[in-house]
């Protein structure tokens, strides 16, 4: 081929490029794998993924392990590796129901285990942190799911009220959730927002670790708060959403509420909207004139008033909820501001219709809604096997140090 003599420098640059550029091309194409080099992880993160953990023999492999970046596909990844197009589309259909392979979030660790002579041999995706699929890329291309052991471990925090419980937490580097459970335990019976300064507490949690590295959100285990010399304690009874929480004398701490505010079958719930219209307004009973209207729950009769329709009685519940009956044509001896009633006293009796709201934390809500405090009391026999392990927890409470200063700790149990 002739290059005439009058070239340009210009165009003789444009040439040359092409030239450079088709060489290249070739380089890559004869190796694949070396096209795309993921980022190698160091620190923490690679050593929660080592390649042994999935079953794999890797003895003689090359392992690299990197995290998907923003806007990364899968299949760009494996064609980069040299996966041919029919490959990838057996996989995508193979991890159906196992991964998505349209989704795969910014972050999320994986593995490719290398043969020098065939290239890619396995590709593992970490789904969550515990959780994680292997995708084998051999004879036949197979998708399977796998789980990493997930170990609890029992640890204990303990501190003296500074400001506010939550910056205590904080200053501590613990879960804000913990805060959220020893107020969600503890509302029947304290007001955290009036926690003194100097008040203590103490309390043993549970945390599901993945080769050592937390996972989840922490369980409140047991727990003791100090306030105006006085000792409040909480052990959690139960697993999962049956669990509750009793005291030393295995009595439940949070009280919960009935489901009706009257007997069954005695009144009639009218159509109220949905849930945004219950909140604002509160439901409405139709009733039988007279018929007796119970409190759902113990707690302090704090406003009692007389209107065109009736008596509008409140009641506050610990330090978190509240609830209204409206509508009310006589009350019971008794009820009177300031006083304090049952679950299941008698308030009094209704007009041909019963109104009701609810209020958590100052804010209303929907009365319909199954409440997380609402629990059902253990039979004797249970509570009798539940002692030993009170006794157990009450101890460990007991020996957990406080410092005399204004100081937080945590630490392995």
């Amino acid at each position: 081929m002739k290059f005439p003599l009058s070239l340009l420098p210009s165009q003789c640059f444009v040439l040359f490029s092409g030239f450079l550029a088709l060489l290249m091309a070739g380089c890559s194409t004869q190796n694949p794998q070396m096209e795309v080099a993921p980022t190698l992880m160091s620190g923490p993160s690679l050593k929660r993924m080592s390649a042994e953990q999935y079953g794999i023999d890797v003895s003689n492999l090359r392992v690299v392990q990197s995290q998907f970046k923003k806007d990364q596909f899968l299949t760009d990844l494996l064609s980069s590796f040299g996966v041919p197009p029919h490959r990838i589309e057996s996989i995508e259909r193979k991890a159906e129901g196992i991964f998505d392979v349209r989704d795969m979030r910014p972050g999320n660790p994986y593995t490719l285990i290398l043969d020098k002579e065939s290239g890619l041999k396995f590709f593992v995706y970490e789904v969550t942190p515990a959780e994680y699929a292997v995708v084998s890329l051999m004879d036949t291309v197979s998708v399977y799911a796998g789980r990493k052991e997930v170990k609890v471990q029992v640890l204990e925090a303990g501190g003296v009220i500074d400001n506010s419980l939550n910056e205590s937490l904080a200053a501590q580097e613990l879960s804000p959730f913990l805060g959220y459970q020893l107020e969600e335990v503890f509302s029947w019976t304290l007001d955290f927002r009036k926690l003194d300064v100097g008040d203590t507490y103490k309390f043993l949690y549970e945390m599901d670790l993945v080769e050592g590295f937390p996972m989840g959100i922490p369980r409140l285990l047991a727990a003791e708060i100090q306030h105006g010399g006085q000792l409040h304690h909480a052990f959690r009874y139960g697993q999962g959403d049956s669990a509750m929480f009793v005291n030393e004398l295995c009595q439940p701490i949070s009280e919960g509420f009935l489901f009706e505010p009257f007997e069954e079958g005695t009144a009639k719930l009218q159509e109220s909207g949905g849930a945004k219209d219950r909140v604002r307004k509160g439901v409405v009973y139709e009733t039988e004139l007279g018929t007796p209207i119970v409190a759902r729950a113990q707690g302090q009769l704090v406003s009692i008033k007389r209107g065109s329709t009736g008596y509008y009685v409140r009641i506050k519940h610990g330090s978190a909820y509240a609830t209204q009956y409206m509508h009310l044509t006589q009350l019971n001896m008794g009820i009177e501001e300031g006083n304090w009633i049952q679950a299941g006293d008698t308030l009094g009796q209704s007009d041909k219709w019963l109104r009701m709201k609810y209020w958590r934390k100052g804010r209303p809500v929907d009365p319909l809604r199954k409440h997380p405090t609402y629990v059902a009391v253990p039979n004797d026999l249970d509570m009798a096997d539940f002692k030993p392990q009170i006794t157990v927890l009450q101890s460990k409470l007991e020996n957990l140090r406080i410092p005399d200063v204004s100081v937080t700790f945590a630490s392995k149990n």
